[in-house]
């Protein structure tokens, strides 16, 4: 299938990126052209998730220059609501405390203020009937589930990248360095230096900021690396890139049974970086990227 657009993310503990195809009705303004072309996806000298470095061709696609917030989603989550498909269902606790999470389609899509976990603030409140980002939060990347990142990219006639497509944008796409005759990609989306592209757990000052504060990349989107991490359609699978198609990989296939994939692609890092998939690589990742939001990095959802 030849994929022809793409936008991007809407943060949630990820952020949600969302391809399209040729559709009429989709306003390309805040949007970006990723040229086709060939890049050298993963790396060798990281986790070995990461592993094999590969060579994959992609079609052109549209992205989107910044990550979906949540003033963006209230507004989705309005006219959802309106028309039925979104509702609202009380959950209680182990501890016996009730949580509201906010359904589309009988699907969870995120929780809402004034929940609050150690890793996560919900943003979106809902009073008088109506979705609104709470005060100062407007433009701050929307977290969500992987759930309510694919409803809000349907709604709009979109869809979630491949991780082959989130990782060429974030690359630089057809304008990264390898193909402008530098020695090797960014290691952050944008620049080796990550304060300058990324928020991360030693400059975020403890939580996620407003979407496109910092550099953008050569592609000029904004913040791939750092602050939210992002969704992508693809299930995880460890060892999918010594599998992985030249042409437009798209992930691997649907599950054959419940749990054979740990689940959905995240991407990108966020602002807190403090766990590691693999124990015993923790040296290794670190003596590569201290930050943890390097564009080759893979985490799951």
């Amino acid at each position: 299938m030849n994929w022809k657009w793409f936008l991007p993310p809407a943060g949630l503990i990820l952020a949600l990126l969302a391809l399209c195809q040729a559709c009429p009705r989709i306003d390309y303004s805040g949007m970006v052209h990723v040229g086709e072309g060939q890049f050298e996806m993963g790396r060798d000298d990281c986790l070995s998730n990461e592993k094999p470095r590969h060579t994959v061709y992609l079609s052109g696609f549209w992205i989107d220059q910044r990550e979906v917030t949540n003033a963006e989603y209230a507004d989705f989550l309005n006219a959802g609501f309106q028309a039925g498909w979104v509702e609202i269902v009380d959950v209680e606790t182990p501890s016996g405390s009730i949580k509201r999470e906010v359904q589309v389609q009988e699907k969870r899509a995120l929780y809402l203020a004034p929940y609050s976990h150690p890793t996560y603030q919900a943003q979106i409140d809902f009073v008088d009937d109506v979705f609104s980002a709470i005060e100062g939060k407007g433009q701050h990347p929307v977290a969500v589930s992987w759930y309510g990142a694919q409803a809000f990219c349907e709604s709009i006639g979109k869809r979630l990248p491949t991780e082959a497509e989130w990782e060429y944008a974030a690359k630089g796409g057809h304008l990264n360095r390898v193909a402008s005759g530098a020695t090797d990609y960014f290691l952050y989306s944008g620049s080796a230096d990550a304060d300058s592209v990324a928020w991360h757990k030693n400059n975020a000052g403890g939580s996620a900021h407003q979407v496109g504060q910092l550099g953008p990349n050569e592609i000029d989107t904004y913040d791939m690396s750092g602050n939210m991490r992002e969704w992508c359609s693809d299930w995880y699978d460890t060892e999918y890139y010594g599998v992985s198609p030249y042409e437009n990989p798209q992930g691997p296939a649907e599950p054959e049974y419940p749990g054979q994939f740990l689940g959905k692609v995240m991407r990108g890092g966020s602002w807190r970086e403090n766990t590691y998939p693999y124990e015993d690589e923790i040296d290794l990742e670190l003596s590569i990227d201290p930050y943890r939001v390097r564009v080759t990095k893979r985490d799951y959802g």
